[in-house]
C-alpha cells in the first residue's frame, strides 16, 4: 500500500474533510497536526535534518508520494525550477546544489528525491512515513475519535 493511497483511505474512514488534520494531510499546511505529533517519532536518525522542523520533512515526504503516485510517464523529473511542494528530481545519486544538501543528505547508496532544496533517500521517505502513520492511526484510534 503506498502512502498516497493511505493517505486518501485515512481520510475517508475517520471523515476527517471537516477536521484541521484534512489540510494537513494533503500537505498544504502544518498546523492541522496534534500537539503530541512529535512524539510519535521514536527514531529521528531516518530525518535529513533533526533540527528542521520535522513536521515540514513530514510533508515534503507526503508531497513527493503524491506526486510519484500521481506522475504520468511523461512527468519530467528534471525541471530547473523549484515548484513549492513539488519534487524537482529523482534519480539514484542525489542532487547536490549547495553546502546544505552537502551536509544534509544521506551518503548511502539509494534511490533519491529532491524537494524544495531538501534529499531525501527513499529508505528515509519509508522510515519517516512508517511512524507517522503509526502514530496517526493510534491518535485517531485513541484520541480523535473520543473528542467527537
Amino acid at each position: 500500500m503506498t502512502a498516497s493511497v493511505r493517505n486518501d483511505w485515512v481520510q475517508g474512514y475517520y471523515d476527517l474533510k471537516k477536521s484541521s488534520l484534512a489540510d494537513a494531510l494533503t500537505a498544504k499546511n502544518i498546523k492541522g497536526y496534534p500537539k503530541n505529533a512529535y512524539d510519535w517519532f521514536i527514531d529521528k536518525s531516518c530525518f535529513p535534518n533533526k533540527e528542521y522542523e520535522l513536521m515540514e520533512q513530514v510533508r515534503d515526504c507526503l508531497n513527493i508520494c503524491h506526486h510519484v503516485c500521481n506522475a504520468s510517464k511523461h512527468y519530467d523529473w528534471t525541471r530547473n525550477e523549484d515548484l513549492d511542494g513539488i519534487p524537482l528530481s529523482i534519480g539514484s545519486e542525489p542532487v547536490i546544489n549547495d553546502c546544505y544538501q552537502y551536509f544534509f543528505t544521506k551518503t548511502a547508496p539509494g534511490l533519491f528525491v529532491e524537494i524544495k532544496d531538501q534529499n531525501y533517500c527513499i529508505t528515509q521517505i519509508r522510515d519517516i512515513l512508517c511512524q507517522f502513520y503509526e502514530g496517526l492511526l493510534g491518535y485517531l484510534e485513541n484520541d480523535f475519535t473520543k473528542s467527537i
